[in-house]
């Protein structure tokens, strides 16, 4: 049969505790240790990461910004050229009538001045023809002679 004896007991507890401490000294608080150092490199890896992704979503927001403003300068751009190039077409437009006006009123004036000498000249004949007629009537003294020809 058994019988429980008190030392036995008492050894026996005694040695189970002292393994116990021993385990938990030698073996529990290093692998507890490990396991502590894991988790904290785990956490500052995702700490990395959220941070890495916030930069990332920054620099997103950042390049947005910087197109929107490169497409609005652009746009304005371009429109300032398309001002100026309507405002350097009506000038060029501007300057081609007013060069084309001044060519009509030159030509105009050329033409009168060449009626002018044309008429000068008309009436010089018409004088000289006149002239001949009176000439040839003085000296014939005959006035129906003198669209004749002798």
């Amino acid at each position: 049969m058994l019988s429980l004896e008190p030392w036995t007991l008492f050894w026996t507890v005694f040695n189970v505790l002292v393994l116990f401490l021993a385990m938990k000294k030698f073996l529990l608080k290093p692998v507890m240790g490990v396991i502590e150092k894991r988790e904290s490199m785990i956490r500052q890896q995702f700490d990395e990461a959220e941070n890495a992704k916030n930069q990332a979503q920054a620099m997103k927001e950042a390049y947005t910004k910087q197109l929107e403003t490169a497409h609005a300068q652009a746009d304005e751009i371009i429109t300032s050229a398309r001002a100026r190039a309507d405002k350097e077409h009506s000038q060029a437009m501007e300057e081609t009538r007013k060069e084309s006006m001044k060519m009509l009123d030159q030509a105009r004036k050329d033409i009168e001045s060449q009626q002018e000498k044309a008429k000068q000249e008309l009436k010089s004949q018409i004088a000289d023809l006149a002239m001949t007629a009176a000439r040839k009537i003085i000296l014939t003294g005959d006035v129906h002679d003198a669209g004749s020809k002798e």
